[in-house]
């Protein structure tokens, strides 16, 4: 086995070792940026790829091809019920990026796989450093999928007039989701709840990068005389293996949750607002509605500057179907300012709110969840029933609008719409509906924005 280890040796292996530990241990907790992130899976598959391939020398098709898969399961979230499980178990703490632009490195699989060095001249040292870069190999690739631990922040009590099921209720509306593995929230019998949350990114949410400065938190929700709550931040962990200290971890903790729960503003991203494109100064906004409660007959949207407009609603279950234009006089221009649209949905009747658990169509209402039902819900898996797929937790909808500064006609709208299952994926030209259905209109210039909504 040693000497089958001896390929580890090898200059281009070495080099890539050294890289993925130097870019694990220091350049990720240092810079955290999404080409961190990119190094760490080039050099991680050529390094991982050499490796099985000294173990299993004449299976190396079937090394690619269980790399390459299992490479593509880890970078989904269809991996994240396994990571919670093994997480669970108190162990070494596991976790990564979704990001479907990581799967580029898979063309490190088939050169892994078919990298041969000429040998080197026989050593009798060489027998004894293999098995040594072995081990380190092994190391790398624990390390390169490790999370920081939470670690505590003392002194971080906050006192607010609110009742705890309230503060629950509050957390999920500011898209914090939460994680309770005890008993469901606000069902505590010594009236008090620890709950895990993620503290959005103080960047923009439409630059990758941002995705790194999330901050991992674990808080406490007690009750307090009066009828209000007690919050208590005990402890946090930055994005991955970024380190945030205590002082950093209260000050993202009174910005990112304290102000904007006592302020009560459901349902938004406490950073700037996204707006994609290549026209970025139509700028624009959905104002209203703000979660699956609310009707979608009429939709609030705000422009910068004069455009055409197409409104879309991606359900929970990544359904696709246009609202707006609904009409041939619906697709003129419309000028800066405020706007409220007419959509599809209006000419729908208002059935009863749909329970939680169940899928929600277009232009459907759905009876706002509980902090006890999030709970229930959070690690439970549900199917998409437009999709061959499970993902953990309830999900939320989405209302996409697009500005151009050519006509969008409905029935080129509908043409590349009908029927579509998936996300939004921020609009990517590659993978977007919308996007193709705004090419095929005519036009380059076009600014795009979303709101989640929330059930």
């Amino acid at each position: 086995m040693g000497k089958r280890f001896e390929v580890l040796l090898a200059p281009a292996v070495l080099v890539s070792l050294a890289v993925l530990l130097a870019n694990d241990f220091v350049l990720k907790p240092a810079l955290h940026n999404a080409l961190t992130g990119k190094l760490s899976d080039f050099a991680g598959l050529f390094v991982f790829g050499v490796f099985w391939c000294a173990v299993f020398p004449r299976h190396r098709q079937a090394v690619a091809a269980v790399t390459a898969l299992g490479f593509i399961y880890w970078k989904s979230p269809a991996a994240q019920p396994l990571i919670d499980a093994w997480n669970g178990l108190g162990l070494l703490h596991l976790g990564r990026v979704v990001d479907p632009t990581d799967l580029v490195a898979l063309v490190m699989v088939p050169i892994a796989c078919a990298y041969r060095p000429k040998p080197g001249a026989p050593m009798r040292l060489r027998r004894v450093l293999a098995p040594g870069a072995a081990a380190a190999c092994v190391f790398a690739f624990a390390a390169t999928s490790k999370m920081s631990p939470l670690t505590p922040v003392p002194g971080a009590r906050y006192e607010v007039p609110l009742s705890r099921e309230v503060v629950l209720r509050r957390i999920y509306d500011l898209r914090l989701g939460f994680v309770d593995r005890g008993v469901p929230p606000g069902q505590s019998a010594d009236g008090s709840d620890e709950v895990q949350i993620v503290l959005p990114p103080s960047g923009r949410p439409d630059q990758r990068g941002a995705m790194w400065r999330a901050v991992r938190a674990r808080m406490s929700v007690s009750d307090a005389p009066g009828g209000g709550s007690t919050l208590t931040l005990i402890s946090a962990a930055g994005h991955e293996d970024a380190r945030v200290g205590p002082t950093e971890a209260r000050r993202q903790f009174e910005l990112r949750v304290l102000e904007p729960l006592q302020r009560n503003e459901p349902n938004t991203l406490h950073a700037v607002p996204a707006v994609l494109g290549t026209e970025k100064s139509f700028v624009p906004r959905i104002v209203a509605p703000r979660s699956l409660a609310e009707s979608r007959a009429r939709v609030t949207i705000t422009l910068n500057r004069p455009a055409f407009v197409a409104l879309v609603e991606v359900t929970p279950d990544e359904h696709w179907r246009l609202l707006y234009p609904t009409r041939p006089e619906d697709e003129r221009r419309l000028g800066p300012g405020t706007h409220t649209l007419v959509t599809t949905c209006a000419g729908e009747p208002d059935a009863a709110p749909i329970v939680p658990d169940l899928p929600i169509p277009p232009c459907a209402r759905a009876r706002p969840v509980t902090p006890r039902e999030v709970g229930l819900l959070a690690g439970k898996t549900i199917g998409r029933d437009c999709r061959d797929e499970h993902v953990p937790g309830i999900r939320a909808g989405t209302l996409a609008l697009v500005a151009t500064d050519r006509p969008l006609r409905r029935a080129t709208l509908q043409a590349q719409l009908e029927g579509y299952c998936g996300s939004t994926y921020f609009f990517d030209p590659g993978t977007s509906p919308l996007v193709r259905a705004v090419h095929a209109s005519g036009t380059r210039k076009w600014a795009a924005a979303e709101v989640f909504l929330r059930r």
